[in-house]
């Protein structure tokens, strides 16, 4: 168990009953007319709970990322730490105690055939709990640079990220039942240091109840090149994962 932040699912129905009691001893006959009885209250439903049990088996699956697609052990070390990515190679705690279910996903290829897709789902103790984990990262991701440069930074055991220019914007796109923010970056690297030197990076958070996800999905462009493409799959792929989970 991290001490850090995501959700669980368990839909509660609270049904309000109205109970209508006739007025005895007056035999003279009703009105038309009469006032109607009064509406009753509209049913509420309250914020899903979730294990991470149950989500384990909601998770997208590989062919649902793309062709080739295989899970990698190479996590990178905000995931494998129980932290959550943000702008320009950061990482931050989302806070709190939760459950987190960690993944990542590439399809071995390089240069601008490359796709790599991760996803860190974290179940809460209760909603108050995931809602403020949720706030906190909302937060940061409000206070990131819409340009920044990003020096050489080393993000796991097998990767190194050279110095590059970041370009950053936030989003809030409606998705049913869902409060979902999402970043789009392009990473802005050299040409001398590989093919399709730019990285074009979809970033989603969302939460339901008390689970927190956190996703990124990865794809490579020419600097003269659309990202529309990668950017349209980064979306499927996580409206696919939030009907999964429902």
């Amino acid at each position: 168990m991290f001490t850090r932040t995501l959700v669980r699912c368990l839909s509660l129905t609270a049904v309000s009953v109205v109970t209508l009691s006739g007025c005895g001893g007056d035999p003279s006959p009703k009105k038309s007319g009469a006032r109607s009885p009064s509406a009753s209250p509209s049913p509420t439903t309250a914020p899903p709970t979730f294990s991470a049990a149950a989500l384990r088996t909601k998770l997208v699956t590989p062919a649902e990322i793309g062709s080739g697609v295989k899970a990698t052990s190479t996590v990178a070390d905000f995931y494998r730490n129980g932290q959550i990515p943000v702008c320009s190679l950061e990482s931050m705690s989302p806070g709190g105690t939760f459950d987190a279910l960690i993944k990542q996903y590439e399809n071995g290829k390089k240069g601008k055939r490359e796709v790599r897709y991760a996803q860190l789902v974290a179940t809460f103790p209760s909603v108050p709990d995931a809602t403020a984990a949720f706030g906190r990262i909302e937060k940061k991701l409000k206070s990131c640079r819409p340009k920044n440069f990003v020096p050489t930074k080393k993000i796991s055991q097998h990767e190194i990220r050279f110095s590059h220019n970041d370009v950053w914007q936030l989003t809030e796109p409606a998705s049913t039942g869902w409060r979902h923010l999402r970043g789009i970056e392009t990473q802005k690297y050299a040409r001398s240091i590989s093919k399709g030197n730019w990285l074009r990076i979809t970033y989603d958070y969302a939460i339901r109840g008390n689970v927190l996800l956190a996703t990124v999905y990865l794809g490579r462009t020419d600097p003269d090149e659309q990202a529309t493409s990668i950017e349209q799959h980064a979306a499927q792929l996580f409206d696919t994962q939030i009907r999964k989970i429902g």
